[in-house]
């Protein structure tokens, strides 16, 4: 919406611009030539005198009669006020293609964004006892081994490396020979769900062989 208000307030800022300046070139003519006739200057550009007698030869040619019979007028005036209707329909139509342009185009970078950053699936049982376990352990300063999350979790080695890449994939752990917690991770064993889903180790780290 803001960036709206401001396509529209630089558009207005344009037109006035130019608005300004056909209304400060037209002025500038009369007003050099008055000044020159009541002080008797000459020092003014010679594209300026030229300038100003182009305009009053248009004006003589303007001001010539022409007999032209009515209904010709009527069809000439006619024309101009469908030309200029359509012109300023034209311009509020392009206008709106424009608008509509820009919102499918935000539209489209949002479901890009969207694409390119899909919602992480919840974690499976095994993963989430693992990192809970991982958080336990480093509770008690101690060094959170495969071997160990295997024996503590309960769970075998293949389905302790399958929790471990799983884990690793959704950010939670960085694994080296040993397993850490991430900023990711720290935040998730903390959390209230996390915590009531199942028996936490994190939170009973002296349940276990003196753990």
């Amino acid at each position: 919406m803001q960036t709206d208000d401001v396509k529209s307030g630089s558009k207005l800022k344009t037109a006035r611009k130019i608005t300004w300046w056909v209304f400060a070139t037209a002025a500038a003519v009369p007003i050099t030539k008055w000044v020159e006739s009541q002080l008797s200057l000459s020092f003014f550009s010679p594209a300026i005198s030229g300038l100003w007698h182009h305009l009053m030869n248009i004006g003589g040619w303007l001001d010539q009669p022409v007999a032209v019979p009515l209904w010709s007028l009527l069809g000439i005036t006619t024309i101009a006020f469908l030309m200029t209707g359509g012109f300023l329909w034209a311009v509020v139509n392009a206008e709106k293609q424009l608008d509509a342009a820009d919102a499918e185009l935000n539209a489209t970078k949002g479901r890009i964004v969207a694409l390119m950053n899909p919602p992480k699936p919840e974690l499976t049982d095994s993963a989430h006892d693992v990192v809970m376990w991982v958080a336990g352990l480093t509770i008690s300063n101690m060094n959170a081994f495969p071997i160990v999350l295997a024996d503590r979790a309960g769970l075998d080695r293949l389905q302790v490396a399958t929790a471990l890449d799983e884990l690793e994939d959704q950010g939670l752990i960085e694994y080296n020979d040993t397993v850490e917690l991430t900023r990711q991770g720290r935040v998730y064993v903390q959390l209230p769900e996390s915590l009531s889903r199942s028996r936490a180790p994190a939170e009973q780290p002296a349940t276990h062989d003196g753990f």
